[in-house]
């Protein structure tokens, strides 16, 4: 619907839609969705990532703790919409955000026999030793 009025007036635009498949997700599944080759694997992704492009222009690090989230999007097997939700922003965070949009592919989250599109938190601790850890819920 579109409302205009008198030439002097704000103009008045009001959309709606309605929700498709491709913007809903689950929030509790029977499995949970993960990186393919593992925590293992996945952690040792991001330090290399971050030994590339992070590490050499940083002296002085702090021991700290951040949360991400992000949604397994259940149709590319990739993480969409990676965002910081506990922790204070930084380049640090800025790096993590990338290269988790990076990395795949991800295992889906299954619900009812079927991959479903939901969100994972990721946990992520950045180590003095210049070193982070990783962790996400698997259960």
């Amino acid at each position: 619907m579109t409302l205009i009025a008198n030439p002097d007036s704000v103009n008045l635009k009001l959309e709606s839609r309605c929700l498709t498949d491709d913007d809903k997700f689950f929030v509790k599944v029977e499995l949970f969705g993960h990186y393919k080759y593992g925590m293992k694997k996945l952690e040792k992704e991001i330090q290399s990532a971050l030994d590339k492009k992070y590490f050499p222009t940083k002296q002085n690090v702090t021991d700290s703790v951040y949360l991400f989230r992000g949604i397994i999007d259940n149709k590319y097997s990739c993480l969409k919409q990676v965002e910081l939700t506990d922790g204070r922003a930084s380049s640090f965070t800025d790096a993590i955000i990338d290269d988790l949009n990076a990395l795949s592919p991800w295992i889906p989250s299954i619900q009812g026999s079927r991959s479903v599109k939901t969100y994972l938190k990721i946990y992520m601790r950045l180590n003095k030793a210049q070193s982070v850890t990783v962790a996400y819920p698997e259960d």
